[in-house]
């Protein structure tokens, strides 16, 4: 497109006349004619360049040498394709536009800088510990093997089944078989301490009154009653809860509740030298296990440590002043991230008890990288993702973590 352009008259630069209100007329219209000359010229060499774009950006000029339509390499183009040529009619518009000399030198070096910009195709960040990629990850390529998060079997069951039969999946009767045989063994003990053995209270449990004890826990952890006088919960003065009163009576209650036993207490003071939780290690792992056979878990986890609050006699209670209970039994678990459901634990009973299960090599690891390994076992090799706060992080676990995918 060819403009033509008007020169200020008499040949006076135009920044050097003075539009003055009581002066000459003919040179003041000189003055205002010069100025929309200038506005003019201005607008005519912003649209050259819009226009200069327009054509420069074309596909030849931006494929690479070896996809070029000839073959032949154009030697004013720059290494990753972008024409030299644009950046010449950029900085020259911008010199007709302020003014400023700029040399070839310079333009070189813009030039260069612009390209070697446009090619970096990685960021490192502080001290270049990490390695950032410039591009994000294309949405159209496969997804890479380690992305693909494989399935782990479970046992399938209806999606309407009552929650107490779902329930049941977790507490199984061999569960309750143990629970109801150990207690029988306490009670009887306690019997013989009483001249009438055949109180109502100290009658043997069965599994409809151990169904019936449970629920009235749930119902008293639901109502957060776990602290709550067990006078005031089977009062009948219209202050406790008529639904204890209606599912057993006040001296049966605390009866079972110490009596109730997890384990065999014959044969405990053997099982207790290779493992302090014995009194409750076997129905817990049990109850681990059932947790992962019938549960599908999502792509996102975490590992964390859960105190259960308890101020009973234990050698391996724990004291954790930053937690709301301060006193109680350390559990570390690995949860869905999502619906916070548990899907692996373990007790922790003091120094050592992390690396149970594991390889004497990894026993050798920090205590932390242990308890990752031990607890991702069951979703090892699966692509799924862990969260866990700064204790459980470091490069050590990484390590590990990734001698296993």
């Amino acid at each position: 497109m060819n403009r033509k352009r008007c020169n200020s008259p008499s040949g006076i630069s135009s920044s050097r006349k003075i539009l003055r209100i009581g002066g000459d007329a003919t040179n003041n219209e000189e003055i205002i004619a010069s100025w929309l000359c200038e506005s003019d010229e201005s607008s005519a060499d912003e649209n050259d360049y819009i226009q200069s774009d327009r054509d420069d950006y074309s596909e030849e000029e931006y494929c690479d040498d070896g996809e070029a339509a000839g073959g032949a390499s154009d030697p004013d183009s720059s290494e990753d394709g972008m024409p030299l040529s644009h950046f010449s009619r950029h900085i020259d518009s911008e010199k007709r536009q302020t003014g400023v000399q700029v040399s070839d030198s310079q333009v070189s070096t813009v030039v260069e800088g612009n390209v070697s910009q446009s090619r970096r195709k990685y960021y490192y960040g502080k001290k270049r510990c990490m390695k950032w990629s410039a591009e994000g990850p294309s949405r159209t390529t496969r997804t890479p093997a380690h992305n693909i998060v494989t399935p782990i079997t479970t046992i399938d069951f209806s999606p309407d089944s009552p929650p107490s039969q779902l329930f049941s999946l977790l507490i199984t009767d061999n569960i309750k078989t143990q629970i109801i045989e150990n207690t029988n063994q306490k009670l009887e003990l306690v019997r013989q301490k009483y001249k009438r053995q055949g109180k109502p209270e100290l009658k043997d449990l069965d599994s409809v009154e151990l169904d019936a004890f449970i629920g009235l826990l749930i119902f008293s952890a639901a109502f957060k009653s776990n602290n709550e006088d067990i006078n005031a919960l089977f009062a009948t003065d219209g202050t406790g809860r008529d639904i204890f009163r209606g599912v057993m009576s006040k001296d049966r209650f605390p009866m079972i509740l110490v009596s109730l036993r997890f384990d065999d207490a014959s044969t405990r003071d053997e099982r207790k030298q290779s493992d302090v939780a014995a009194p409750i290690s076997s129905i817990f792992y049990e109850f681990v296990a059932n947790c992962q056979k019938y549960y599908k878990i999502g792509e996102n986890t975490t590992i964390d440590e859960m105190l259960v609050s308890f101020r009973g006699r234990c050698r391996w209670k724990k004291y954790m002043p930053n937690k709301p209970c301060k006193y109680g039994l350390e559990i570390k678990c690995l949860t869905d991230s999502t619906t916070g459901y548990l899907y692996n634990a373990y007790l922790h009973t003091g120094k050592n008890s992390d690396g149970n299960g594991l390889t004497d090599e990894q026993k050798k690891l920090l205590v932390p990288t242990q308890c990752v390994l031990r607890l991702a076992k069951p979703i090892m090799g699966t692509n799924r993702t862990i969260t866990a706060d700064n204790y459980f992080s470091s490069i050590e676990v990484c390590r590990e973590l990734k001698k296993i995918v």
